[in-house]
């Protein structure tokens, strides 16, 4: 009679338990790189929103003051407020001002136009005119730009402070 040798496949407890262990860990491990990734990506989008009002701001202001003749308000030279007027060669006046944590900008006097997006806070607007006699005019914008974070989460607080210097052309 030949004996039947029985097999027995399968996982003892201890090889079972080592298992589970290691695939825990992968899951974990998983998990919490794709969070680091999620609020890493949430965290670019902010201050791109961010960096995007800025340039906004800053490329609009350099237009004016590239086309302006003189600098009417903050003066006279030395002074500063929230409020920047320029005036073109042609009489044309365009004013920046800081209306409820937004920049606004109005030509001749009409209406405001929303400058900066829903999404960010200005505060601290500066125009200071640093203009010397006999020279065209120089204006420094400062401010401080953040991101409205409604929902209280780390990832979305973001802020930067803003500083930089314009130069009216010559009358030639």
């Amino acid at each position: 009679m030949k004996k039947q040798i029985i097999s027995k496949s399968g996982f003892t407890l201890i090889e079972l338990l080592i298992y589970i262990g290691i695939v825990s860990f992968v899951v974990i491990a998983v998990t919490i790189f794709t969070w680091e990734v999620i609020a890493g990506k949430i965290k670019n989008e902010t201050i791109a929103e961010l960096n995007s009002n800025i340039s906004l701001v800053n490329d609009r202001i350099q237009l004016s003051v590239d086309n302006a003749r003189s600098v009417t308000i903050p003066s006279p030279k030395g002074s500063s407020g929230q409020t920047l007027t320029l005036v073109t060669s042609g009489g044309s006046t365009t004013t920046y001002s800081l209306v409820d944590g937004a920049i606004f900008v109005s030509e001749n006097g009409g209406a405001n136009s929303l400058l900066t997006s829903s999404k960010v806070l200005i505060t601290n607007l500066t125009f200071i005119n640093l203009s010397r006699d006999n020279s065209p005019g120089i204006v420094r914008l400062q401010f401080d730009i953040e991101y409205i974070n409604s929902s209280n989460k780390q990832e979305y607080d973001t802020h930067e402070t803003y500083d930089n210097s314009f130069s009216l052309r010559p009358n030639l």
